[in-house]
Order: C-alpha cells, then structure tokens, then sequence
C-alpha cells in the first residue's frame, strides 16, 4: 500500500513538471467592435504536444462559445479573437483556458 501511494505521488509530481495551466490569462473588450481578446501565457517546448487545447467563454454564467485548438501558436503563449455582438455594458464574461496535458486557468472580465 505505502509503494503504490509512493508511485502514485511521484507520477503526479513528475507529471505537475512537465504539465501546466496557462501561467496567466488576460482579456480585453472592445464594445464598439464586439470584439473579445483573450491572451494566454503558457511557456512549452513543443507547442505540437503541449498546449491550450480548449477555450470556453461564459457570458452571465451562460456557455456561449468552445474552442478546440490543436496545438499552440507560439512556445509563449497565444492571442484568440472573437465577435460576441449581444454583448451589453454590465455583461460578466468569464474565460476558462484548458491544458491538453494538465491544469485549467481561468479570467474574468465585466463588460
């Protein structure tokens, strides 16, 4: 039992290493434009294995939008561009970033 405990921590803690959320998540609103701009940081060495493999904005706690992104635009990080056209001044848009590795990152932004 006190092996399969010590294995289990270890390939988690190995996993945690090499596996990461988006170090930072930031957005930005445009309301003459509709235009949403998410930027993500999220460091990797292979950006065709190690990624933000999913993007879901809520707007007033309603699922608005999913993205799925197969690899990621830079070793840094990312920008994503969206038109939300009912959008109104008041609006709470939260965005939730997913690794396809490990770890969720998430921002919230009031219109």
């Amino acid at each position: 039992m006190r092996k399969s405990f010590i294995a289990v921590l270890f390939l988690f803690i190995v996993l945690s290493v090499y596996a990461h959320p988006a170090s930072k998540v930031n957005a930005e609103f445009n309301m003459e434009t509709k235009k949403l701009t998410i930027l993500f940081e999220h460091k990797v060495s292979d950006t065709s294995k190690h990624y933000i493999s999913e993007v879901k904005v809520y707007r007033n706690k309603k699922e608005i939008m999913i993205q799925k992104i197969k690899g990621q635009e830079t070793a840094v990080g990312g920008n994503l561009y969206y038109r939300i056209p009912d959008a109104k001044p008041g609006d709470k848009l939260n965005i939730y970033t997913v690794c396809n590795k490990f770890g969720k990152k998430s921002f919230e932004l009031k219109l």
